[in-house]
């Protein structure tokens, strides 16, 4: 009798989630469709468009004026990024170190508490400004070098002066990451790891606490979020700007490439972590 009523209810449940499935997915078909129609009519314009003279016309002049700017700015963009990094690290670190000093003389617990928190925000913006400086410096410098020719025939003091700053302003940063890396080890003294380690994230993990961790866990899955749908609107503005531009397939292929990397190992480690949890019950 106890099996009978066992069933029943089991059947009961698997109608209800049927049912509520069936509920959900004719609600999300109503946004999806029109959406997905939309989306090939856009297309369809475009690759309309893409086809006659005037968009042809356009697409040169656009990419002759993208070409000039690049040229002409990604010296002084590369600096300024390298610039900009420093200065805003050093400024941050100056301000956790005087907030830490002040802090330390505080005698009230809340308060002391508080600043010393705000030590702490004030170290993560450094860091973030300097991982910040060093992304945008590699690209602007990526576009400078694609015009490496030229910079050394017509502007070659220009060039120097950015391969200086650029080179001198990386190593100034790695020394302000073991800087803001070690007065964070000062002030949490169970942090373990050196800025030089090629297994730094790895150890620096290992001896953050629980909550520490999943602070990491959940920044990383919103980053992996992130990271999925920026590749797949620029997989899409790159695929529907080669209708005009007609730089060919690298550009969608690189994208598609990271996309991909990205999903097969969030999949993998999902996966793997799956596996482990089943086995340890």
């Amino acid at each position: 009798m106890n099996s009978d009523k066992y069933s029943v209810a089991e059947s009961s449940a698997a109608d209800s989630c049927g049912e509520r499935s069936k509920r959900e997915n004719r609600k999300a078909l109503r946004i999806f469709i029109p959406v997905m129609i939309a989306a090939a009519l856009v297309g369809g314009l475009i690759g309309g468009f893409s086809s006659t003279g005037t968009a042809a016309g356009l697409a040169d002049s656009i990419a002759s004026y993208l070409d000039r700017a690049a040229y002409l700015l990604s010296p002084y963009l590369v600096m300024a990024s390298v610039i900009v990094g420093i200065v805003g690290g050093c400024l941050c670190y100056r301000s956790a170190r005087r907030l830490f000093a002040e802090s330390e003389a505080l005698t009230d617990e809340d308060a002391q508490y508080e600043a010393f928190g705000r030590a702490d925000d004030r170290i993560s913006q450094g860091m973030v400004l300097l991982g910040i400086s060093d992304v945008v410096g590699l690209i602007f410098f990526a576009a400078m070098i694609s015009y490496l020719r030229d910079y050394i025939e017509i502007l070659p003091v220009l060039y120097t002066v950015t391969i200086v700053v650029f080179i001198a302003g990386s190593f100034i940063r790695l020394k302000q990451q073991q800087l803001m890396v070690d007065f964070v080890k000062k002030m949490n003294p169970q942090k373990q790891g050196s800025i030089y380690d090629l297994k730094f994230q790895k150890k620096w993990e290992e001896s953050c606490d629980e909550m520490e961790k999943m602070v990491i866990y959940k920044a990383s899955y919103k980053a992996y979020q992130t990271a999925m749908k920026s590749c797949a609107t620029v997989f899409l503005i790159v695929m529907m700007l080669s209708f005009f531009f007609d730089y060919g397939p690298l550009p969608a292929v690189a994208t598609g490439v990271i996309w991909l990397v990205t999903a097969i190992s969030y999949f993998r480690e999902a996966q793997k972590l799956g596996r482990e949890k089943i086995n340890n019950q």
